[in-house]
């Protein structure tokens, strides 16, 4: 099926238009049969769609491959094939498509191959394999183009850019009105194009308030460059007494130039973008020009607010700048006491990394507490301030009272959350209420059926979407980190043995250090010396990243 005709001269009796009748398909594509004795029209078989079931093929023995060598192997692909943005600012452009190979979970890549199958065999029936795959890298290069252009951060994966060009495509090609083999595209048309738009949005909301992130930016990339594509492939041709190039010339170009502008600003520069002016700041940093870093930060503040100010702290701190990190906390605090407790938990995390429990870090601790209290003060008792106010408190081994008491309170709202069970766990240890304290401490790093029954028992009831795996907690479980306090709190009772098996399940759930924050590795190697414990360390292969906000 070549370009300047896309649309196949029909057989006797076989209808014109493959749009609405997939039969008529191109006969060299396809096997001549004989005429159907029912209706008299010539039958032709129709040829598999080999291309979209080796995409299909490629997306499941990706993730197998994933699955099959464990957390290990999945944290590298995301971190070496994931769409990085800063990455990509630094040159890797593979990411770009890589990404669309990567999925986080099987109920990710199943609703995908769903979708592909569904449209993507139709589609390649109508263009041929190859003009399919070219399509397909099309789709999926423009919602990543678009994501890396829009979103303001986060490792985007998943091959939802390419179904949603597949599905752009298909809408156009099915509700668009057809004369000779020219696509139209008319008020149907614009009626679902707005009920599919309507619809990706609800879906975003929906998942986001369960604790998923969309990336709504490569969903509507995706779909609008399939509407593109099928304006392009299915276009009449101009009569040659006709000047100009046409409407397919028109969509070419338009597309060509969309393509050449979201690739300047979002690969080379997005300079209304706050990351990346953080981004330009820490590669002058890194080169000795202080005066360029203080102007990217100055910029990157201006345009991110506390989003910024945060991600400069946390990056300092990360660096081995404890003392820079503090100054900048300090002198350009930021406006909302919840993301400045974040940050200054940050600079304890590498304080007590590099010093150990010290008067400085109790200092940071006071002002911890007294952040978290003003954010609860502003905006209310939610889980994860409850959750912080009470670690903290335990942490410095102050107010333990009102640490059980916010602990309570934050159990009484997720008693599922085992972040919030560590740290109720913890608390009691602190007040050396044994019983309970290990009571909780056990619990932190249970089976989540075991979970649901204590749950049901205290009149929680049962939530599908967790059972499912539908809905995140407010506070994602860290079994390497639960595992090391329970490991503290065995050595601290004089239980050896049971500490030495809690640290060797740390090592199972940490991935490399991966899952632990560097105080916490701090903690586990003291521990380990203490118990002149030879178990091998986190393996060093893989490249750490830094790690969320954990409490």
């Amino acid at each position: 099926m070549s370009s300047q005709e896309p649309i196949s001269q029909p057989g006797p009796g076989v209808s014109f238009d493959p749009l609405q009748q997939e039969t008529s398909v191109q006969q060299e594509d396809g096997v001549e049969g004989e005429p159907s004795k029912k209706t008299g029209k010539l039958w032709i078989r129709k040829p598999y769609p080999l291309a979209t079931f080796a995409i299909a093929f490629v997306l499941v023995a990706a993730h197998v491959v994933q699955e099959t060598l464990g957390a290990s192997a999945s944290f590298w692909a995301l971190e070496n094939l994931g769409q990085d943005r800063s990455k990509i600012w630094e040159g890797e452009l593979w990411r770009l498509l890589s990404c669309s190979f990567l999925h986080a979970h099987w109920l990710h890549l199943g609703c995908n191959l769903m979708g592909i199958i569904l449209f993507g065999k139709t589609i390649e029936r109508w263009l041929g394999p190859r003009r399919y795959l070219a399509c397909y890298l099309t789709f999926a290069l423009l919602g990543s183009l678009t994501y890396q252009t829009v979103a303001s951060g986060g490792i985007g994966i998943g091959a939802s850019g390419a179904l949603c060009g597949l599905l752009g495509m298909y809408l156009a090609c099915r509700m668009g009105r057809k004369e000779d083999g020219h696509l139209e595209l008319g008020l149907r048309f614009y009626c679902w194009l707005l009920v599919i738009s309507s619809l990706f949005l609800f879906e975003s909301f929906i998942w986001e308030s369960s604790g998923v992130d969309i990336a709504d930016s490569a969903h509507f990339g995706g779909l609008f460059s399939g509407v593109f594509a099928a304006l392009f492939f299915f276009s009449r041709p101009p009569a040659q007494q006709e000047t100009g190039m046409g409407r397919k010339g028109v969509v070419a170009v338009t597309v060509c130039v969309f393509t050449f502008c979201l690739g300047v600003y979002g690969v080379a520069c997005p300079f209304m973008d706050w990351s990346w002016q953080l981004w330009r700041s820490h590669a002058a940093q890194a080169r000795g020009d202080a005066d360029a870093a203080a102007a990217g930060r100055l910029r990157a503040r201006s345009l991110g607010g506390d989003r910024a100010g945060l991600s400069i702290v946390v990056h300092e701190a990360e660096a081995g700048h404890p003392e820079e990190a503090i100054r900048y906390w300090e002198s350009h605090p930021l406006e909302d006491p919840e993301l400045q407790a974040e940050a200054g938990f940050s600079i304890y995390d590498a304080v007590y990394s590099e010093r150990g429990y010290c008067e400085e870090v109790e200092l940071l601790l006071d002002r911890l507490i007294e952040l978290v209290d003003a954010a609860m003060g502003e905006k209310g008792e939610s889980l994860p301030l409850l959750n912080q106010a009470a670690w903290f408190r335990a942490l410095r081994r102050k107010d333990l009272g009102m640490a059980l008491t916010f602990a309570r309170k934050a159990h009484a709202l997720e008693c599922r959350n085992q972040a919030v069970l560590n740290t109720l766990g913890w608390v009691h240890f602190q007040r050396s209420e044994i019983k309970e304290a290990f009571e909780f401490l056990r619990s932190a790093v249970a089976d989540p059926d075991y979970l649901d029954q204590l749950c049901d028992e205290d009149g929680a009831g049962f939530d599908l979407l967790s059972h499912l795996g539908l809905r995140s907690p407010s506070i994602p479980p860290n079994y390497a980190a639960h595992n090391l306090y329970l490991a503290l709190a065995y050595w601290e009772i004089g239980q050896q043995e049971n500490s030495r098996e809690m640290i060797r399940r740390v090592h199972q759930y940490s991935y490399g250090g991966r899952m632990l924050l560097r105080h916490e590795r701090k903690l586990l190697g003291d521990l380990e010396g203490t118990l002149g414990n030879s178990l091998r360390g986190p393996s060093g292969f893989f490249q750490r990243r830094p790690s969320p906000f954990r409490r």
